[in-house]
């Protein structure tokens, strides 16, 4: 089979794809921003893929390899890009912790030439540019990323020179083809994606609490909000959700792993447990109004549920269950003081 042949092969599959150089440079030979818009025909195919010859003759095959265009222009496909064998065993295992066993092992799994994996599917609604989300402890080296809207990535087939390790890209046996390239829900993506943020080696990003909205604090006050995400237990903040209905999907450790209100079937809205015990992390783009994608600290889940997301008004009720203190550090030894005398 020529590379022609292996082009209109992952044409016929519903790709777009352009020749990449056999140099090792990773590069297209051609300005590929036309086919991130426009799928090549048979005529386009044989001009970006073979050399001309004379009339009647048959073509002649160049030394190029195919990249594989992601995002609308091959129905909204993405890869994960996972550049660290180690992170692709940990995002494997997280996924089978946290139910999505069957749908990583439903994708096209290609080995790449330094043992890293891409991992291909398609996606019901529109994917995002390239994404970077788990990088290592010095937060210099990329661990997995995806290939998405204006991206590419090199196909099986291609010649081993396209690489700089002078090594090939593979499908791995035992997954489906491209033939068979599954489409997934923006839900089971959103997991995914989450799954793979969690692999990150960098410090956490900051926890989202909307812990101030009781007003300017007082030098050395504790305010309510900030007195709930301290002591909310991860059985309060579970008892909220589940009266606003949430489920739960399942658990591992100390993990609980949840589903938002109206998703049936299998699947991952959002975890409890990742980020703290009472830290609420949202993964699904279709959590209810109030909630952001990331970390939720307790106390915004206490007041998008109990108080339709009006934070001062959750902050006055959790004061008048006892949260928070208002005096300052000094008041604060001088009753201790009495207390001791006392």
């Amino acid at each position: 089979m020529t590379i022609l042949d292996l082009a209109e092969r992952y044409v016929d599959k519903g790709y777009s794809v352009v020749p990449i150089a056999a140099d090792g440079s990773k590069r297209p030979t051609v300005q590929w921003e036309r086919w991130q818009k426009e799928r090549p025909d048979r005529d386009a195919l044989s001009r970006l893929f073979s050399f001309a010859t004379l009339p009647g003759k048959p073509l002649l095959p160049r030394n190029v390899g195919i990249a594989v265009i992601h995002g609308a222009i091959s129905g909204n496909s993405e890869a994960l890009d996972f550049d660290d064998p180690t992170a692709y065993c940990e995002f494997e295992e997280a996924c089978f912790d946290g139910g999505f066993a069957d749908p990583l092992s439903g994708m096209v799994h290609v080995q790449t030439p330094c043992g890293g994996r891409h991992v291909y599917y398609r996606c019901e609604e529109p994917v995002e540019g390239n994404l970077k989300l788990a990088y290592d402890e010095t937060g210099n080296k990329i661990r997995i990323e995806t290939r998405g809207e204006g991206g590419y990535t090199i196909a099986p087939g291609s010649p081993a020179a396209c690489h700089p390790t002078g090594r090939r890209y593979g499908k791995l046996p035992g997954f489906p083809s491209f033939v068979d390239v599954p489409t997934i829900g923006a839900d089971v993506r959103d997991a995914l994606l989450y799954i793979a943020r969690s692999l990150c080696k960098k410090p956490k990003q900051e926890i989202r609490a909307s812990t101030s909205a009781a007003g300017p604090r007082p030098y050395g006050a504790v305010r309510p909000g900030d007195d709930y995400n301290a002591r909310a237990s991860q059985a309060d903040v579970l008892e909220l959700l589940t009266s606003a209905g949430w489920t739960v999907a399942s658990q591992s450790g100390r993990v609980i792993h949840l589903q938002r209100p109206g998703k049936t079937g299998k699947g991952t809205s959002a975890t409890l447990g990742h980020d703290g015990d009472n830290v609420l992390h949202i993964f699904s783009t279709n959590a209810p109004p109030g909630f952001e994608t990331g970390p939720n600290a307790a106390f915004t889940v206490y007041a998008q549920i109990r108080h339709m997301g009006d934070f001062r008004a959750a902050a006055t009720d959790l004061a008048k269950q006892g949260y928070g203190d208002t005096r300052t550090p000094a008041e604060r030894r001088r009753d201790a003081m009495i207390r001791g005398i006392k």
